[in-house]
């Protein structure tokens, strides 16, 4: 008799619970924000306006001179940036027994290859171009050129 009387407790306790819930009530709001625009950024190093720096002739060289090329360089992107730079010395003035060397790279006057630029930041490159004073007279009348890459990678 004590497992009827339990039995008709939960019964009435669960129909008591399902009509209780009938007659509660809720007020809900929902919102939505959006849509928002995202854009990806953009990585523009610019070289460009390159002179020969005063000084020696960029068309009259001799053994041991040694030639200032001004290069400035800029960033025109939205990011910040990081740059190596890199070159090639083509021509005949780069082959033989003693080529046409670059002897050193200043960016703003800090002997360096590479830098960083923050959005709209500039640098003076200079690259020293130097005809190693041991070039015998097989140079004579011989041009060379440079070739300067600027490698940009984002911060």
């Amino acid at each position: 008799m004590n497992k009827k009387i339990l039995m008709s407790i939960m019964a009435i306790g669960l129909v008591a619970m399902l009509a209780g819930t009938g007659l509660y009530a809720v007020f809900t709001s929902t919102d939505t924000s959006g849509p928002h625009t995202f854009t990806a950024g953009t990585l523009i190093i610019t070289a460009g306006g390159a002179t020969w720096k005063a000084g020696i002739n960029s068309q009259n060289l001799k053994p041991g001179d040694t030639l200032t090329l001004e290069i400035p360089v800029t960033n025109g992107g939205t990011l910040p940036l990081d740059y190596t730079i890199t070159w090639v010395i083509g021509g005949a003035l780069s082959t033989g027994s003693t080529p046409c060397v670059v002897s050193q790279i200043r960016v703003d006057g800090v002997v360096t290859a590479s830098d960083s630029l923050g959005v709209g930041g500039s640098d003076n490159v200079q690259i020293d171009i130097t005809m190693p004073s041991g070039a015998g007279n097989a140079y004579q009348g011989l041009s060379g050129t440079i070739t300067v890459t600027f490698n940009a990678e984002q911060q």
